[in-house]
């Protein structure tokens, strides 16, 4: 998977539970809290697995806009 969509994946699930975050604090009802924290848990499972180098397959590390790995410096197309 293309880094430029992993990336944009990650923004979008992180999108979702900002706007889960805020209907909970509007609306005073904590349901939201499990599907929450099962988004928050599938997008750090999400990344570990496809935020990496597509040469050395490490994992990159925060997401920033890097042009190279910082492990072997390939360069990236984020």
């Amino acid at each position: 998977m293309k880094l430029k969509t992993v990336k944009t994946i990650f923004y979008i699930l992180s999108g979702i539970i900002s706007v889960l975050l805020v209907t909970m604090l509007i609306m005073q009802t904590f349901g939201y809290v499990y599907i929450v924290i099962g988004i928050a848990i599938a997008s750090v499972v999400f990344l570990s697995v496809f935020w990496r180098c597509p040469k050395c397959s490490k994992v990159l590390g925060r997401i920033e806009k890097y042009d190279f790995c910082q492990h072997c410096g390939t360069k990236l197309d984020t």
